[in-house]
């Protein structure tokens, strides 16, 4: 009896799976590969990539290295299923303005997982938009219940739209509730409108009656300039519609 368990610890000992061991707990590994969507990263100005490997549970890994490798592999990843963000870092900004996914990305133990590229696009920005009354008036006072929204691009197209409560506390809750982007901007004060790429845009907004649903205040901002990633604050003053400064 001591012979035979002397023999099984010797196998035990030479063999490195192991006696008894759960091959369901080993790891494996994830190999990546990205690339800038119909560009390179020298063009677009991407000198770094962080690379994260996260679930419902943990970020696993995040690590950082140049954007010019275009390849990588995760090692020691538990099995399990994960999803992958690559964030492409602007050289003369050091901020984030490109991005990827990749989704449920199932990794085997003892296996590497190969994931498809990765094609990173330009990361959009946002518009932090609050409103006020050019007589300090609350909008109560001032009779309106709803101000109307709406953003245009340099091709004049409508890129946002949106009514809202006048109310910036109802209105930030509606926001939220139809668009829950806010989350991303915790610095925003007023309402996030994402989505947009870098480039110039026209916010208007009108105030209407709550007596009648009427524009009677207005307000403009030209040549507003979304950058990539980046937040950008608009503080429009509502006017009166007078026959000098008519609601558009």
């Amino acid at each position: 009896m001591k012979s035979t368990f002397s023999v099984m610890t010797l196998v035990c000992f030479l063999f490195t799976s192991g006696c008894g061991e759960d091959k369901s707990l080993a790891n494996g590994a994830i190999e990546l590969s990205w690339a800038i969507g119909g560009s390179t990263c020298g063009a677009a100005g991407i000198s770094l990539v962080e690379v994260t490997v996260y679930n419902a549970e943990r970020i696993h890994s995040s690590m950082t290295v140049a954007c010019q490798l275009g390849e990588i592999q995760v090692p020691n990843v538990p099995s399990g299923s994960y999803s992958v963000r690559i964030d492409g870092i602007q050289q003369s900004t050091e901020m984030p303005v490109y991005e990827g996914s990749a989704l449920n990305v199932k990794v085997q133990p003892n296996q590497v997982t190969v994931v498809p590229r990765i094609y990173l696009a330009e990361k959009p920005g946002a518009i932090d938009l609050t409103w006020r009354f050019e007589t300090g008036a609350l909008c109560s006072f001032s009779g309106v219940d709803t101000i109307d929204v709406s953003v245009w691009d340099i091709h004049s197209n409508r890129v946002w739209q949106e009514s809202l409560p006048c109310d910036p506390a109802i209105a930030l809750v509606q926001a939220e509730r139809n668009e829950p982007i806010r989350a991303l901007y915790t610095d925003a004060k007023g309402i996030v409108i994402g989505s947009l790429f870098a480039g110039s845009y026209t916010v208007q907004a009108h105030g209407l009656l709550a007596v009648n649903g009427l524009p009677t205040w207005w307000a403009q901002e030209l040549q507003v300039v979304v950058q990539h990633g980046k937040l950008t604050p608009v503080d429009l003053v509502l006017s009166p519609c007078t026959e000098d400064a008519v609601c558009l």
